[in-house]
């Protein structure tokens, strides 16, 4: 039964435990079924999370660097 919901039913809405939408939706993105509805890369989810974060008057975490610095997406070799 468990493993028919996550296959099968989208997860829970955090609207409903009052998480901005766009948070919620971002979430939700993470979670899709269809690979395709998915963001990207973690550079594309980090930067809605600052997108988010600037518009929700939330500040990072205390020593998190500015997108870019010691952005791994930006520093990864591929052979």
């Amino acid at each position: 039964a468990l493993v028919h919901r996550i296959l099968h039913q989208p997860p829970a809405d955090l609207r409903a435990v009052g998480a901005p939408a766009p948070l919620a939706d971002l979430v939700a993105a993470l979670l899709a079924k269809d690979p395709a509805a998915r963001p990207g890369s973690a550079a594309d989810v980090a930067r809605a999370l600052q997108e988010i974060a600037r518009h929700h008057d939330v500040a990072p975490a205390p020593g998190t660097p500015p997108l870019g610095v010691g952005d791994p997406a930006a520093t990864v070799r591929h052979a």
